[in-house]
């Protein structure tokens, strides 16, 4: 069964399991749900792998550093050829 989608239904996963908003495992759960989301092809990429966990740090406001940045830009530009 794939992890739900709904932002409200991993809230409810995550209260029932007295997880606080912004903990480490509250974001590994919401981090794992997404990870499901994400295209199998990209899931196979070693180099991929080792920079989602940077992205979603990205996506919940936490600022990546530069060179962090940089390699995720690399991996995209070169997906799209």
């Amino acid at each position: 069964m794939p992890p739900p989608k709904s932002k409200e239904v991993l809230t409810e996963i995550a209260e029932s399991l007295n997880m606080s908003k912004g903990s480490e495992s509250y974001n590994t759960l919401f981090d794992l749900a997404a990870i499901s989301h994400i295209p199998t092809h990209l899931l196979t990429d070693q180099s991929v792998l080792e920079k989602l966990p940077v992205f979603f740090r990205t996506l919940r406001g936490a600022k990546p550093t530069r060179e962090e940045l940089e390699k995720i830009l690399k991996i995209v530009k070169e997906d799209g050829k």
